[in-house]
This record gives C-alpha cells, structure tokens and sequence, in this order.
C-alpha cells in the first residue's frame, strides 16, 4: 500500500507558499532625446553672459538659454537628424508655475526644406515643465521654437529664459495610462519560457511580486506547472522621478498536462497542496499515508 501511496503522490509539486519578490527590473525601453547635443542657434543671448542656445539642449537642468529684456520673437533652432520624427516636446522654462512670464509661442519644423507651423500655443501661462504631443507625428530636419508673446512675469524681467528643450519621436504615456494597459493583460495565457511584457517609451517596469514565484521567477522566467495554474504578477511603473504600482494581474500558465476527468482528485490536507495531477482511480486509505513530499 507505501508503494501505492508513493505512486499517487509522486505529482505533487509543493505545498503552500506564497512568497514576496524583490523588485527586480524586467525591461526599460530606450528613448533618444532627438534634441539632445545637436547644434542650435538662436535670435539673441542675454548679453555679458554665456546663456547660449546650445544650454538648452545640453541635457542639464543647470544650464540654460536666455535673452535679453524686450527682444520681439526671440527664436531657438535646433538642428536635427535629417528625417527626424517628431512626436512629442518637453519644455523646462527657467520660471516656476506661478512667475511663469511666457504667453505665446510656436513650434516649427522643417520640412522637405520648408518651415511649417506644427504647434501653436496660446494657451495661458505654461506650467514650467510643459508636455507637448503632436496628433500626428511628423517628419522633419530642424525645429524652431519662436516666443511670440512674453511679459515681465512676478518679476518684471520681460526676458525668456529656457532650461532644456527635448524632442521625441514617440509620445511618452502616463504611469496611470501604462498601469491601466498592464492591467488589460489579465488572462493572458502563457504558453512560452518567458512572459512576456510590452515596452513603454520612457518608462521602467520593474517586477513587484507574484503569488507563485515558483512558476514566474523574479526575472520573468516561466516554470511549466504540473497543470495550468493562474498566477498575480504586478509590477511597478516608472519614471524616473515619479512611480505606480499595478494591481495584480492575473495570468493563466499553461502546464505540463491536461487533467483527465474522473482521475484522483485532490487531497484536501494541511499544508494546502498547490499543484496536483493524477492518473490514477486507485483509492488509498489516509491511515496509510505517513509522508507527503
């Protein structure tokens, strides 16, 4: 009857467990900042300093571009990778939100040699950090950016004054819109070695936890279960300055066989057996049993 009792627990895999994961990063999608270090040149520079047009596509948030007081349209060109694709701006104005001293403005791009206007805005003080996303991309070889309206702002220096300007030719999505694209996962069945998650321009996704480390390893690993097992996977969305975590996401992993009806079922002991297949109709008499592995 041992042997038997060997036989028929010989597909049990583990008892119950339910172990946390450390954050481990699964995959981090490569964004080129367009602008970044390319030449620029500009209409005017505040005189007496060295607040050139290339400060504000050096990459720093230390350095900046600035004219000076009462220059009419002042402008900034960058000079782009021929057939560059343009889909989204970053602006960091000098200014904080509530001194900002910038009305209006556009954004040109050069295209097929001819400047065309791709963004105009007039939408009231900017937020000092302003996103800018295009309905279409476009494709182009330069970009202008031409202040057309300006005042002197809380401080009454009517100047304009620019940190960093990045182009991009991919839309970055908000950590809420990718923590909700995540989400619309759940039911996915995995059937391969690996599981598979999406990039997102911008953004690093980090594994949070799973229910079943077992079966999603911490680098995204696919360990086949004996049968096809649900497994929480949840993950935290970055930024770089700003993170969310999504809720558990459930994914159905495909296992080594398909349970048969009418076989064995499982036995209901304590710890909580996690994974069970049987092919047997043998019955055993729970006197027997003396050990579970």
């Amino acid at each position: 009857m041992r042997n038997a009792t060997k036989r028929l627990l010989a597909f049990v895999l583990a008892a119950a467990m339910v172990l946390s994961l450390a954050p481990a990063s699964v995959r981090a999608a490569e964004v080129e900042n367009l602008a970044l270090n390319r030449p620029a040149t500009c209409s005017n520079v505040e005189a007496g300093t060295s607040f050139t047009a290339d400060k504000a596509v050096d990459g720093s948030t230390t350095t900046r571009w600035a004219t000076d007081v009462g220059v009419v349209n002042p402008w900034i060109e960058i000079d782009l990778d021929d057939g560059s694709v343009l889909k989204q701006f970053n602006i960091m104005f000098e200014r904080a939100d509530q001194n900002q001293n910038i009305l209006d403005f556009i954004i040109e791009a050069e295209i097929n040699g001819a400047w065309e206007t791709i963004y105009d805005y007039e939408g009231g003080r900017p937020a000092q950090r302003l996103k800018i996303v295009l309905p279409e991309a476009v494709t182009a070889d330069k970009m202008k950016l031409t202040i057309t309206q300006y005042d002197g702002g809380t401080s009454n220096w009517a100047s304009v004054s620019i940190w960093e300007i990045e182009a991009y030719s991919a839309e970055f999505k908000s950590l809420n819109d990718v923590a909700g694209e995540l989400s619309a996962l759940a039911g996915t069945v995995v059937d391969g070695d690996t599981l598979e998650i999406p990039e997102f321009a911008g953004l690093t996704l980090e594994l949070n936890g799973a229910d079943f480390e077992e079966i999603i390893g911490k680098d995204l690993t696919v360990h086949k279960p004996l049968t096809d097992k649900t497994v929480n996977v949840s993950f935290l969305v970055s930024d770089g300055e700003n993170s969310t975590l999504t809720a558990d996401i459930p994914f159905l992993v495909t296992g080594l066989y398909e349970q048969a009806e009418g076989m064995n079922p499982k036995p209901q002991v304590i710890p909580e057996i996690q994974e069970w297949y049987s092919e047997s109709t043998e019955k055993l008499a729970i006197a027997d049993v003396t050990k579970v592995t």
